[in-house]
């Protein structure tokens, strides 16, 4: 379980990483345009619209990195400036496991000795998502002790007098708010005038206050508090409180969170000072100022009318000598402008141009020879060894070999057999994805397309493979055939793509003398890549084959394996980039989806497994007394 866990953290850690880069770059480019946008419209534009700008940056940190979207700057920008990506070209065929043609490395050593898979190791990605996590979970715990302490206030607070009800709903009623008003609680504390409480909104005014403001100050403090609550400021403030909470390590976003509360005053500012009798609106920010505390601390469950009481001579000094803007309020105008920003700035992927070779170039380097690979659907079967192993063996200098003449050969290494054995073969079809395991860098070599590996080292690879990311089992098929006869595993698609299988096939012969075995392995991949167009612009089907021949002769002992290395596999896979629902839409949904095609490429490798059975189908060797060394090979003769 712990190797498990710290598997886990560390890919996650990785993921996490990358998307904090990605973030942070995406972020850094959208904060430098808002500021360059603040400033310009700083003496231009009512504060609302300044206000809902810096949410923009709020909400990107709520975005995934890569979301693309054609209304966005970044879509049409990033691809004219980023090199594209070049495809790899086809892969003509293996060399001893080795690809031909393609831009894949050479395999790693190999070693034919038994191995131990390494216990992994927490690596610092997955040390630095443990201190992300862990910084969320504190500061999360301290928002939530703080609402508690709201909390706990208010349950000390007493009702406010009739007197300041009444004059709440007289405000109410000349902003022209409508439902239920919110509870006017009256506390002992210093705090100032504060809204709170999502879904029942509550005044907390303290007591003191009361007593130091005339009847012609407090209704501006109420009118502070109600503009805040008709501005659904309180649920704006919980979503700020969240991206806190989780980027809680990013300047960026206590920087905007800065920018937005302050702004959110200013705009509620100006919404008071727009309505009639606020002359005295400044004097009463003072007076409130002298009576009350002003917090140091982000405030986290409730607005105050001296929330950002830092900045308060800024705000007075607006209020008075800068003229007021016409209307306050964001408008439809405001709200058009702050969606359109958002969908020119907030989606920052992009699909960068993709380079592949021409589709018929794809074509003519496909085999055509329908005799390659047996037609038909998912096989289990004695067949010979095909002729693309006599092609191969004759481009390696090696004399090509009939069937027949292959299985003479065969018959010819060991002594005949009074009754014939039976062989119980499985083949594992293994796809890796990026970088090989550290296990499986420790056992292969340079020079050779496959390794011996025992029935212990078998077990501990099946084990890395099961537990490492970017790998995956094609398929583990079994056949069963006689001792000295050519097996077939062939694990194809429904259909056949003229006259080929498409998918893996194995073909083995094995050479038993018992309890030796030697394995003469074929294996080969046809790939389905889509379809294309030839010159004439008839459509056709690009098939892709991949072959490789162990030519060394592997001798093992019943129940152990051959690992060989089948070369690179390439996949044509099929990108869709649309913005959500806009994309599915008739007609109109092109403008909003961008499709691609792109070559991934990765290394395929077959993992041969024979067992000696009787004719009932048992091992004929216990595989806990077996009479021979498990840890050693036999001796080539």
């Amino acid at each position: 379980m712990t190797d498990l866990f710290v598997t886990f953290l560390n890919a996650a850690g990785q993921t996490a990483v990358v998307a904090g880069l990605r973030m942070t770059l995406q972020a850094t480019a959208l904060t430098a345009l808002m500021l360059a946008l603040d400033r310009a419209l700083r003496d231009r534009a009512r504060a609302a619209l300044r206000c809902g700008l810096w949410m923009l940056v709020v909400v990107k940190f709520l975005l995934p990195t890569d979301l693309l979207s054609p209304t966005a700057l970044a879509y049409w920008i990033v691809p004219q400036v980023v090199s594209p990506i070049r495809a790899l070209g086809s892969v003509d065929q293996v060399d001893g496991g080795r690809a031909i043609g393609s831009e894949v490395p050479d395999p790693v050593p190999a070693a034919t000795t038994d191995f131990r898979p390494t216990p992994p190791q927490l690596r610092w990605t997955g040390g630095l998502l443990l201190v992300w996590v862990g910084g969320s979970m504190g500061f999360g715990l301290w928002a939530w002790a703080r609402g508690r302490a709201v909390a706990q206030r208010l349950r000390a607070s007493t009702e406010a007098p009739e007197a300041v009800r009444a004059m709440l709903a007289e405000t109410a009623a000349d902003l022209g708010l409508h439902g239920p008003l919110p509870r006017v609680l009256l506390t002992d504390t210093q705090q100032g005038p504060a809204l709170c409480g999502l879904l029942r909104p509550v005044i907390l005014l303290p007591r003191g206050l009361i007593e130091q403001l005339d009847s012609q100050a407090l209704p501006l403090v109420l009118r502070h508090e109600l503009i805040h609550l008709a501005r659904r400021d309180l649920g704006w403030n919980l979503l700020q409180v969240c991206v806190q909470i989780v980027w809680w390590w990013h300047p960026l976003v206590w920087f905007a969170n800065a920018r937005v509360r302050a702004l959110r005053e200013a705009a509620v500012d100006e919404a008071v000072m727009l309505e009639p009798g606020s002359d005295e609106y400044p004097a009463t920010l003072v007076a409130v100022a002298r009576t009350c505390v002003i917090p140091s601390r982000m405030p986290m469950a409730f607005l105050g009318i001296l929330e950002s009481g830092g900045r308060l001579e800024a705000r007075i000094r607006r209020l008075v000598e800068r003229p007021l803007p016409r209307s306050a309020r964001l408008g439809w105008v405001g709200w058009v402008t702050v969606l359109m920003a958002g969908a020119l700035f907030l989606p920052m992927g992009f699909a960068r141009r993709v380079e592949t070779p021409a589709l018929a170039a794809l074509a003519a380097k496909a085999p055509t020879d329908p005799k390659t690979l047996p037609a038909g659907g998912s096989t289990a079967s004695l067949k010979p060894i095909p002729a693309a192993a006599a092609e191969l063996n004759s481009a390696s200098k090696v004399e090509p070999a009939a069937p027949d003449s292959l299985r003479a050969a065969a018959s010819s290494v060991v002594p005949a057999i009074d009754a014939p054995l039976q062989v119980d073969i499985q083949g594992r079809f293994v796809e890796i994805r990026g970088s090989l395991p550290p296990e499986l860098v420790g056992v292969l070599s340079s020079n050779r397309s496959s390794v011996r590996l025992t029935a212990t080292a078998t077990r501990d690879l099946i084990k890395v493979f099961n537990e490492r990311d970017g790998i995956d089992f094609l398929t583990a098929p079994r056949v069963m055939t006689l001792a000295n006869r050519a097996a077939e595993i062939s694990v194809s698609d429904v259909r056949a793509i003229d006259g080929k299988n498409a998918g893996p096939t194995l073909q083995v012969i094995p050479d038993v003398s018992n309890p030796a075995i030697e394995l003469s392995v074929f294996a080969s991949m046809v790939q389905v890549l889509g379809d294309g167009s030839d010159s004439n612009g008839a459509s056709e089907t690009l098939v892709r084959t991949n072959l490789v021949w162990a030519r060394e002769r592997s001798w093992i002992w019943d129940g152990q394996s051959v690992l060989i290395d089948v070369g690179a596999l390439t996949h044509r896979v099929r990108f869709v980039d649309k913005t959500v629902y806009l994309g599915d839409l008739p007609l109109i949904g092109g403008f909003f989806r961008k499709e691609e095609t792109q070559d991934q490429v990765s290394r395929l490798f077959v993992l041969v497994t024979p067992t000696l059975i009787d004719a009932t189908g048992r091992p004929i060797h216990d595989p806990a007394h077996p009479p021979f060394d498990p840890a050693t090979f036999p001796p080539k003769p």
